[in-house]
């Protein structure tokens, strides 16, 4: 039976969402709408904000903290302990919990999992260019965002920070929309920002133009054929296309850091293909 056939009584949960922003008057709105009326608290964390993110989360009832950027992993965090509840739902401004994911934590509570539990994983759909992503590399991206406060901690990661769970996680059904780049050059900026944040946590090591290019092939592969990224037609062959790009970029500006550094000394070999440099 799905679970938006079910008849619910509004139930509000022992949650606290915890929000970290900065200039999203276009966003919030819709994000704090999606947990006002079902969890118990919503704190958003807020660093040099220009517009109107402030006022417009302040009136759907949020507590907004003004807090000195630390990372996205510290700044979640440093929100968590601000929360009263005993469970933390982490969003992005950028998200929307659905209708049939507001109604799987419900069920989750409802059902005692949370007893069992300690963290709940779901997976997070895609709007991009009006479209909703179904296929290739950016579906299903499951993540972690429902969690017992004294079991879970963010990671400090510069590029893609990790909730740290000590636990058993149970996975829910319902998607966590996801309003992304709003343009293509948004899109592709955005990738080589964190393309050049992940080469400064790389271990310096020597990268041979045969490893990039099989790295970057395989990329492309497994998001438009073996993950059906061509069912999503032309957008579908374009993040194919820019993941196997931005995996080349990456694997580029780490040989040229490696030489930059003076590591790749002979016999220096590639670590991807073993061959001398």
């Amino acid at each position: 039976m799905n679970a938006s056939s079910i008849s619910h009584p509004q139930k509000v949960c022992p949650i606290s969402v915890i929000v970290i922003a900065r200039n999203e008057e276009k966003n919030i709105q819709r994000c704090l709408a999606s947990v006002m009326d079902w969890v118990q608290e919503i704190i958003v964390v807020v660093n040099g904000c220009t517009d109107a993110t402030v006022q417009k989360a302040e009136e759907l009832g949020a507590r907004v903290v003004e807090h000195p950027w630390m990372g996205y992993g510290a700044q979640k965090n440093f929100g968590a302990g601000l929360s009263a509840q005993p469970w933390i739902l982490s969003l992005d401004a950028d998200e929307e919990v659905s209708p049939d994911l507001k109604l799987s934590m419900q069920d989750f509570f409802s059902a005692n999992d949370a007893v069992a539990y300690d963290g709940t994983n779901f997976s997070r759909l895609v709007y991009f260019q009006r479209k909703w992503i179904r296929h290739g590399e950016w579906y299903p991206d499951y993540v972690v965002r429902l969690y017992r406060k004294e079991k879970g901690h963010w990671s400090g990661d510069a590029v893609h920070e990790r909730l740290e769970i000590t636990g058993k996680i149970k996975r829910v059904r319902g998607h966590l929309y996801h309003y992304t780049y709003r343009s293509f050059q948004e899109q592709l900026q955005t990738g080589l920002k964190y393309a050049d944040l992940w080469v400064q946590e790389q271990r310096v090591r020597p990268v041979c133009a045969l490893e990039i290019f099989a790295r970057s092939l395989w990329r492309f592969f497994r998001g438009y054929v073996l993950k059906l990224g061509c069912l999503d037609g032309f957008l579908g062959l374009y993040i194919a296309l820019t993941q196997g790009f931005l995996t080349t970029y990456r694997y580029a500006r780490l040989r040229e850091r490696c030489r930059r550094l003076g590591a790749q000394r002979a016999p220096a070999r590639c670590a991807g293909c073993g061959k001398e440099k």
